[in-house]
């Protein structure tokens, strides 16, 4: 049996994700609103005050978390990576941001059931987030992929975090495993049966609490 998480675990969301996304997790006590990238840094610098908080950041959210992590490393003791990947090739955006721009509730459908490798978990999320493409701006999303374009790991950036937990998805098709440079100082834990989006996955909710 796991014993119960008193932690306070702060989470970022990433790229057409919100609060919402992990509001069935209870151990995720609060919840970075990226709608303003610029405000980020401002709400990790109250969230992150409280003892041993744990920082996690979600696919874009991972970019930020770690950026703020190396600008801050001691307000951050415990730092989970979710869904990373080194870079977004800028091709892939730019075609991201021209399909949302002609229909941006059907491609972010589509977008969403590729994060998930089995039914059970996406029956889950859209039960509990049924039309959640729609409360998404355009606007939002595209500045948000504006970032993504000039975001990237490196090696050194890597190396130099501490106190690290990288989680990926076994089957995960947007942060895909094989492009996930090995780092042999931190713990990657590879959640089966999940995609990119793993918040409905027991195991990975498992997981999470016992960090």
């Amino acid at each position: 049996m796991l014993s119960k998480d008193t932690s306070h675990k702060v989470f970022i969301p990433g790229w057409a994700t919100d609060a919402h996304l992990v509001a069935h997790i209870p151990c995720i006590s609060t919840v970075i609103d990226t709608y303003n990238l610029d405000t980020v840094e401002q709400q990790l610098l109250t969230a992150m005050q409280i003892p041993n908080a744990q920082l996690i950041g979600f696919s874009m959210g991972a970019y930020l978390a770690k950026n703020f992590t190396l600008k801050h490393p001691s307000l951050v003791p415990k730092l989970i990576l979710i869904g990373i990947r080194p870079a977004y090739p800028i091709s892939q955006i730019e075609n991201i941001a021209k399909r949302i721009t002609r229909n941006k509730d059907g491609y972010l459908d589509q977008f969403y059931k590729a994060c998930f490798k089995t039914k059970l978990d996406y029956v889950a999320f859209t039960k509990q987030l049924p039309h959640y493409a729609k409360q998404f701006e355009l606007e939002c999303l595209l500045n948000h992929l504006n970032y993504l374009k000039n975001a990237s790991f490196t090696q050194a950036e890597f190396e130099a975090l501490q106190h690290t937990t990288l989680i990926q998805g076994e089957h995960d098709l947007i942060s895909p495993n094989k492009e996930l440079t090995p780092i042999t100082n931190q713990t990657h834990c590879v959640i089966k049966q999940s995609g990119h989006i793993p918040f409905f996955n027991q195991t990975f909710i498992n997981k999470l609490l016992a960090i």
